[in-house]
Parts: C-alpha cells; sequence; structure tokens
C-alpha cells in the first residue's frame, strides 16, 4: 500500500497510544519505586511523527532521541520520495519531493517534589532545515522582478530554514513507550524558486485567486516568516 493512504489509521493509532498513556496514570503511580523505573534518566529513544503524513507537504519523519539526566539531544529526518496531492494553491501540484532534517537540543525543568517522574518538561531549541520541490500544472506565481507570471508545466523549489524556541510535555507510558507533544515558535527563512518552466509569459495579473495556507506562498524569492510547531511523537526506549 503506497505510504500516501495510511495517515488517517496512524492517526487514530496514536490518539489511542496518547489516550491509553494517561488512562493508565493509576496503575503507573503505585509506588516510589515504580514512578522512578518508569522514565528513564539516559539512553537511546526511537521516533515517529505521525502527523507528518497529513497536511500539505506529507512526508515521513522518524529520528532519535539521546536522554541525559537533564539534556536530551534529538535528530529527526523527513523524507517524502514524491508523494502525490500537494495541496492547492493556484497552482495544481501534481507530485512532491521532500527532505528534511530537524535537530534539537532541550533541557528538563527542575520536578516539584510531588511530581511524578514518568512526567517530564523540557524548553529547548529547534533548527530545522528541509527542501521541496513540486512539479506543477497551469501555475502561476509573481516573480522576483515584480512581474506575474503563468506557465504550462514547471517545478516549483522551496528552501527553507527556521530557529524555534519548544516547549515539550513528555509521558513514558512504561519503561519502553514514549509520548510526548510539543508547541514551538520562532522565525523561518525561506527561498521560492522555479525551473524547467513550459511556456512562461506575462500577465497583467494572477488569475485566480490564492488559498492561502501557512507560508505556502507560491511567489518567488526569498522572505522571513513567522513559524509555528505544533504536534506530538511516539517514542520506543531501545
Amino acid at each position: 500500500m503506497p505510504l500516501y493512504k495510511l495517515p488517517l489509521p496512524l492517526l487514530v493509532l496514536c490518539l489511542l497510544a496518547t489516550v491509553s498513556a494517561y488512562g493508565q496514570s493509576a496503575e503507573l503511580a503505585a509506588s516510589p519505586a515504580e514512578e522512578q523505573s518508569t522514565s528513564p534518566a539516559s539512553g537511546f529513544t526511537v521516533t515517529v511523527a505521525p502527523l507528518s503524513l497529513l497536511g500539505r507537504f506529507r512526508r515521513v519523519r522518524a529520528g532519535v532521541i539521546w536522554s541525559r539526566p537533564r539534556w536530551n539531544y534529538l535528530l529527526d529526518l523527513e523524507y517524502a520520495p514524491g508523494f502525490s496531492g500537494v495541496g492547492r494553491l493556484t497552482t495544481q501540484a501534481r507530485h512532491h519531493f521532500f527532505y528534511g532534517i530537524r535537530p534539537e537540543i532541550r533541557y528538563a525543568i527542575a520536578r516539584k517534589a510531588n511530581e511524578r517522574e514518568r512526567y517530564r518538561q523540557f524548553v529547548g531549541l529547534e533548527v530545522p532545515v528541509n527542501y521541496a520541490e513540486a512539479v506543477v500544472d497551469n501555475g502561476q506565481f509573481h516573480n522576483s522582478e515584480g512581474e506575474y507570471i503563468s506557465f504550462d508545466r514547471g517545478i516549483r523549489h522551496r528552501e527553507r530554514v527556521s530557529v524555534l524556541a519548544k516547549y515539550t510535555l513528555a509521558v513514558w507510558i512504561d519503561r519502553h513507550f514514549y509520548v510526548d507533544g510539543y508547541a514551538g515558535m520562532g522565525v523561518a527563512r525561506r527561498k521560492n524558486y522555479y525551473t524547467e518552466l513550459v511556456n512562461a509569459r506575462p500577465e497583467d495579473s494572477l488569475l485566480e485567486d490564492f488559498e492561502w495556507n501557512w507560508g505556502a506562498s507560491p511567489a518567488e524569492g526569498t522572505v522571513w516568516l513567522l513559524d509555528v510547531a505544533l504536534g506530538f511523537r511516539l517514542g520506543y526506549r531501545l
């Protein structure tokens, strides 16, 4: 089965896992010894971020966490090998290619005396770097010279680098299984450009209304944007 047909089942499984994590809280609070064994202070955890399979640039995202007593070091990789059905924005993208890397460092906030070990809070810094390209039919864009351009077919490229301050709440379901939810905000530098245009021609204005998606303008050139991260991970400690 193609990967792009999997998002809904994966999303359902992730939501069930999250509910299960909170549903087992009473069992996990049985004793201080059990609490101490639930959230390992050190080790490696492999993770997946299922929500990346949804949205405009659908992709597979997986990574690893190296945990120390107070510091965590994370590295996620993102890849889309030509998924179809990129979100429509004045142009119709038939399929897209995407890859990215997301290094992150985070620090565990000190727990209160009565706070259970299986919950941990972190503040951190993430620097996502990614590249995407999409084959576009019957497209239009505003180029770097200020002209409106229409074309029959071409390739739209996007390069993006962000710096995000993040907050993460991590929950250990048991000794091995892990869920975290995160939110972050920062800035992004995005560069759009086009290649292999077929029948490119100037227009007096764009012929269709934009369907504005977050940071998804097809205009050519480099801009600075507000960037937001929101999602969750599922993990398994090795």
